[in-house]
């Protein structure tokens, strides 16, 4: 993010906004949030319309022939729900009056709110709030029921689930299934198969250290030593038939979350969080002797091509 400082323009002393902040913030423990694009929609519930190429085939034409049908029905509409985000931020007049070791009281506690803001965010786009994570979403009624995001797990098509039963929105892990290099690489394929590649592997410390073992009396596997002084068992980028992918922790994929088990991999430039209402700081008026702010978001996700996105479940150590 860039912000202007020179005297030319308009935007001198300009303030980033306070979602950028929020991101920021929340940026070591909001992976997908803080990598995510962010863009505007324009209503409650919001859509969009995901296409594909045609599948390959035999194309051989006389020299003057029909014209052939080549429409098959491909264009997908896609919907999804904003979800309103908010979080308190209260401190007395005592506390903000009372000297304190570090930062002011209302100071702290706005970081840790932004930071805790941007980490309920996260879960709702991993759909942890939802029944499973394959829910679709739940629309808001009146002032009766919250309106609830789908995850991002939703729109992933059947294909590109990995070891699953069902389908769609019933879809739920198949038994398990160790995770070896050649299954590491049947995630990566569906989005390689839809021209596509991964650039990025999100998964828990239990798999991570199955990832590690890749190499493991195989002499193909190697390891990139970035500093030459110091040995580091880690593999954080794995060389496959589909291109090479980052490996990542995300402190959300646990067994308290059901997602211990699971591969969340893609290219995730094609998700974008969608604000009807951009993360805003604002005042609440009280009965209390105390100052109480108030971060305020209402977002969805969009993903605006699922075919590159791809998931593993069920997945253990051998």
């Amino acid at each position: 993010m860039a912000i202007l400082t020179t005297n030319s323009g308009v935007s001198v002393g300009n303030k980033p906004s306070v979602l950028d902040l929020v991101k920021l913030q929340g940026a070591f423990d909001t992976p997908l949030f803080s990598s995510f694009t962010s863009g505007k929609c324009s209503n409650i519930i919001h859509s969009w319309i995901t296409d594909k190429l045609r599948a390959y085939g035999d194309n051989a034409q006389t020299e003057i022939s029909d014209t052939t049908d080549y429409s098959d029905g491909s264009k997908v509409l896609n919907t999804n729900t904003t979800q309103i985000f908010t979080t308190d931020v209260k401190v007395s007049k005592s506390q903000e009056a009372t000297s304190t070791y570090g930062a002011k009281s209302l100071q702290h506690e706005l970081m840790k709110g932004s930071k805790e803001h941007a980490k309920d965010i996260e879960f709702a786009l991993l759909g942890l709030g939802n029944t499973t994570i394959f829910t679709d979403y739940v629309a808001r009624i009146a002032n009766t029921t919250a309106g609830r995001m789908a995850g991002i797990f939703k729109f992933i098509p059947d294909a590109n689930s990995i070891n699953v039963t069902g389908t769609d929105v019933s879809r739920a892990p198949d038994a398990d299934l160790v995770l070896s290099y050649d299954v590491f690489q049947s995630i990566l394929e569906p989005i390689w198969q839809e021209g596509g590649e991964a650039t990025s592997v999100y998964t828990g410390p239990a798999l991570k250290k199955v990832i590690n073992q890749f190499d493991a009396g195989n002499a193909v596997v190697s390891r990139v030593i970035n500093d030459s002084t110091n040995y580091d068992p880690r593999i954080t980028k794995v060389s496959t038939d589909f291109g090479i992918v980052d490996v990542k922790l995300h402190r959300y994929f646990i067994a308290a979350n059901a997602l211990d088990k699971t591969i969340l991999a893609g290219d995730f430039k094609t998700c974008t969080t969608r604000n009807l209402i951009t993360t805003d700081l604002e005042s609440i008026s009280n009965s209390d002797t105390a100052t109480v702010k108030r971060y305020y978001t209402e977002c969805t996700l969009e993903v605006l091509n699922p075919d590159l996105i791809a998931s593993g479940h069920g997945l253990t150590a051998a």
